[in-house]
């Protein structure tokens, strides 16, 4: 937001509230959702190994931070995730 704030010369204030208005919700918001949306996608096309992939391709700080960013948006750990999607696909009809 400040690069954007520098190249354009509106305030970085201004360039958040225009966000808002036009996307529906802040900028940190929309940027934590991609990430749980990314996060999601590389663990459900097994594009990761270890949580700490997740952590180191998508930016999380550590592995609390992605624990809690799950449990805001999924409602559960990655662990928990995991674990609820192996059982819905292993188990026959």
């Amino acid at each position: 937001m400040n690069q954007l704030a520098a190249e354009t010369g509106y305030s970085t204030r201004y360039l958040r509230k225009q966000f808002d208005v036009h996307v529906g919700m802040p900028p940190k918001l929309f940027s934590q959702i991609v990430r749980f949306q990314n996060s999601l996608h590389m663990l459900l096309n097994k594009q990761a190994f270890t949580v700490w992939d997740v952590i180191n391709e998508n930016g999380y700080f550590d592995q609390s931070h992605l624990i809690n960013e799950f449990k805001k948006f999924g409602y559960l750990t990655p662990t928990e995730f995991i674990d609820a999607v192996s059982k819905k696909f292993s188990n026959p009809i």
